[in-house]
């Protein structure tokens, strides 16, 4: 339950009025569905496209996946690092 509402891609795009925008958890399983139908469909593309499927590092476009959609998190954390203290030590009890 708790990963359907973190990759929550699809509500957001029902809100959105520019298709110019779309949240980063679509871009995200866009560049992993290309990457499997590449990997699953090398046999169409010809002797070039067997090989470059060939050597592709899925696994590797994964971590890299993982490591972009954190970025915005470690950039925003030292600046609102103050709240999360204040909002765990508010309902904190005193002995």
């Amino acid at each position: 339950m708790h990963n359907a509402i973190w990759n929550d891609w699809f509500n957001a795009m029902m809100y959105m009025d520019n298709k110019d925008l779309i949240p980063l958890q679509y871009l995200l399983i866009q560049i992993e569905s290309s990457i499997d139908w590449l990997a699953n469909n090398k046999g169409t593309m010809g002797v070039d496209g067997i090989t470059a499927a060939a050597n592709m590092p899925k696994e590797t476009i994964k971590m890299a996946i993982v490591v972009i959609s954190t970025l915005p998190i470690i950039f925003a954390y030292p600046f609102f690092q103050r709240y999360f203290v204040n909002g765990l030590t508010v309902g904190a009890v005193k002995e």
